[in-house]
């Protein structure tokens, strides 16, 4: 995915799911996201190879200076789900605010962006500028607003933010193969969380931000999707 020139910061890494680090996304999510998810939307991504294909941690490693018994720290996350026709769906995205400004949002993204994928969509709350923002600065087209779809923000608008992804972007990238059943196929898991209620839309807080990561603090909150689509719960950056 294209995105603005970001040297990799040499002290965070990107990571699959496990067993041990399932929490830490959930808690990433209660903490940064205003809608709360099922337990199945955690429960399910290790038992399929698709769903862990598309969900990523991202890691603040302390230097060894700075304490040797200091253990790496989850800053970051991204889920998303595989829709027909090649169609990846951004469910929530999410960076701890003290790490934003380091290009782990978009190191999220191009991690579960394989070949096979054809577009990448999300909703985004009409009025997160910086959000869409973000987005448009990554080739999404940002199109017209969807009234109603979020139930607790005014107003109730989401912006769709749309990529089309090119063959080159795919070298070297692993495979991503839609699963039988239609694994994923999003409403009931949307409609569990939406009853909780989350912003791929957002509530994404995207911020220019440059400053060195300073330790573990909240991020601020992003506002969620009210239907299809995603909840899109996002807090992110650069």
């Amino acid at each position: 995915m294209p995105q603005p020139s970001h040297t990799p910061h040499p002290n965070i890494t990107i990571a699959p799911p496990t067993p041990l680090t399932i929490p830490l996304l959930k808690r990433l999510n209660t903490l940064l996201l205003p809608i709360p998810y099922p337990q199945t939307f955690y429960s399910e991504i290790l038992p399929s190879p698709l769903l862990t294909r598309l969900t990523r941690l991202a890691f603040y490693n302390p230097p060894p200076s700075s304490s040797p018994s200091a253990q790496p720290i989850c800053i970051g996350a991204i889920r998303c789900r595989l829709e027909p026709h090649g169609k990846l769906y951004v469910m929530t995205l999410c960076t701890l605010s003290p790490y934003r400004g380091l290009g782990v949002a978009g190191r999220l993204l191009e991690a579960v962006v394989g070949s096979g994928v054809r577009e990448v969509y999300a909703h985004v709350w009409e009025m997160n500028v910086e959000g869409i923002g973000w987005y448009a600065r990554r080739g999404f087209e940002v199109g017209a607003v969807v009234g109603g779809y979020y139930r607790r923000l005014r107003p109730d608008g989401a912006r769709v933010v749309r990529r089309w992804v090119g063959v080159v972007e795919w070298v070297g990238k692993e495979g991503v193969v839609e699963e039988d059943e239609g694994e994923e196929s999003g409403d009931e898991e949307e409609e569990e969380g939406r009853e909780g209620e989350e912003r791929f839309g957002d509530g994404e807080s995207v911020r220019d931000e440059k400053s060195e990561p300073e330790g573990n603090r909240e991020a601020q909150e992003g506002s969620g999707p009210k239907h299809h689509g995603g909840d899109g719960g996002e807090a992110v950056e650069e």
